[in-house]
């Protein structure tokens, strides 16, 4: 019994690393999500600004 008290601290020490690389990697995809999530709202951003630019140079057509 003794033997297993002495790895108690060792294998909390381990768990505890463990922890903080897991939820250092959870950051990381996170971040990286987000940041894909902002680069497709900006394109549609761009894409619609764009459209609306070209309607706004567009001359009207005579209607005859």
């Amino acid at each position: 019994m003794r033997a297993n008290t002495k790895k108690l601290p060792e294998t909390l020490s381990n768990l505890k690393s463990m922890h903080q690389f897991y939820g250092l990697v959870i950051s990381f995809l996170e971040s990286i999500y987000i940041e894909s999530g902002s680069d497709m709202t900006r394109n549609k951003e761009d894409n619609l600004r764009s459209f609306s630019q070209s309607i706004a140079n567009k001359k009207p057509e005579p209607f005859f």
